[in-house]
């Protein structure tokens, strides 16, 4: 989800409105990690439990202007409609990971910074997309090993076998 918005610098010197991702600022005393999560929820209604962190660095390089804490949050559900308290015009929209991309090489993302947090959450959600994949792919190797293994050194026993390699299957 990224939200479709006008901003006041990109609108007076594009002409144009931006997609920006998700996100706001800290509270007193709230750490990165727990504002990100208050903002997801806040501004569209999503939480996460897998939060992967993506960079930590200044906002601005020359002048030293913030610090920004950007995480992606993984398998994301919607919890509870919610009303903003945003004082500016956003609106959230939808799209697949092969849109997003097609909106940031479209240069979508009028904002640096936000075209960089786009860039980098595709290829940490595609680096967590392959360590799911590979240790899905290892469990079903390993139940499939111990099955064989079982059949292989139980002949005397196949139905106990069987049922063996099937509650390892669903592990």
């Amino acid at each position: 989800m990224v939200f479709a918005q006008p901003k006041y610098a990109v609108g007076l010197l594009l002409g144009s409105n931006s997609f920006a991702p998700i996100g706001g600022y800290l509270d007193a005393g709230e750490d990165a990690l727990t504002a990100a999560k208050r903002e997801l929820r806040e501004e569209c209604g999503y939480v996460s439990d897998s939060w992967i962190p993506l960079n930590v660095g200044v906002a601005d390089a020359n002048r030293g202007c913030g610090i920004g804490h950007l995480f992606l949050a993984a398998d994301a559900r919607f919890e509870a409609t919610t009303t903003s308290d945003d004082l500016e015009e956003q609106r959230p929209v939808w799209v697949t990971t092969a849109e997003l991309e097609e909106l940031l090489f479209s240069n979508a993302f009028k904002c640096h910074s936000w075209a960089a947090t786009v860039a980098l959450s595709l290829l940490q959600w595609r680096r967590f997309k392959q360590q799911k994949q590979t240790q899905t792919q290892t469990a079903t190797a390993t139940a499939n090993a111990t099955a064989t293994a079982t059949t292989t050194t139980t002949p005397a026993a196949p139905t106990a076998a069987a049922g063996m390699s099937t509650a390892a299957a669903k592990k």
